[in-house]
């Protein structure tokens, strides 16, 4: 089970059609979020979660049980190869799904970059590789994704994990003697997006992501 979608919640349907696949809970959790466009983001998100891995599991979605690790990463319980990420960047939201732990981030490119932000992200040793918005982009997204596999998101500096940059925007890093694999693609104009996992992944590349229109989310076999 390794694969990723992509999707644009511009298309979605009302939030009613989701409504189905959640818990009250995460309904009342919705609800307690500031803004719609953030209520719209999480009960989507969470519903694909749910819908995708009663697929995968054969079970109700109902029946699946989320939990987060100390760091706030979503975990599925009692089912040790069954992981997934998710991310979410202006109307889009992409979701990961993979028998091992896996990381995903999708970041609107931004035409210039905020000199600021180079001296959070990048190491001394990564800045020479930098030279677009674009390779900004992607290695904020493959950094992102690879501390999201790890299980501690940006709580984990990001300068303390370091880029080898190989080529087709594929990198790998070492982190707490683990080694990480990501590899960036943008799936749609704009849009970086990167998939990370301690294991090597399959393809990544732009045409390695489903983006799907909605009527509900579309089941994966």
């Amino acid at each position: 089970m390794n694969y990723w979608l992509l999707l644009d919640r511009q298309q979605a349907p009302a939030m009613s059609a989701f409504m189905p696949y959640l818990h009250e809970s995460e309904f009342k959790h919705a609800q307690r979020l500031r803004s719609l466009a953030l209520q719209q983001r999480y009960i989507i998100g969470r519903a694909v979660v749910r819908q995708q891995l009663a697929v995968q599991l054969h079970c109700s979605p109902l029946d699946i049980e989320l939990a987060y690790n100390p760091y706030q990463k979503p975990l599925v319980k009692n089912h040790d190869h069954c992981f997934f990420s998710i991310s979410h960047s202006q109307q889009y939201t992409a979701v990961a799904f993979s028998s091992t732990v896996i990381g995903v981030d999708i970041e609107h490119i931004a035409p210039t970059i905020d000199p600021a932000l180079l001296d959070v992200v990048l190491t001394t040793r990564e800045r020479p590789h930098v030279q677009s918005a674009t390779d900004f982009y992607a290695y904020w997204c493959a950094k992102e994704a690879i501390l999201k596999a790890h299980g501690t998101g940006f709580l984990t500096n990001p300068l303390q994990l370091h880029l080898h940059n190989h080529q087709d925007w594929t990198f790998q890093a070492e982190l707490a003697n683990q080694n990480f694999y990501a590899q960036c693609a943008l799936p749609v104009t704009g849009l970086m997006s990167c998939v990370a996992s301690p294991l090597p992944l399959p393809d990544l590349s732009p045409q390695g992501w489903e983006v799907l229109t909605f009527s509900l989310p579309k089941v994966i076999h």
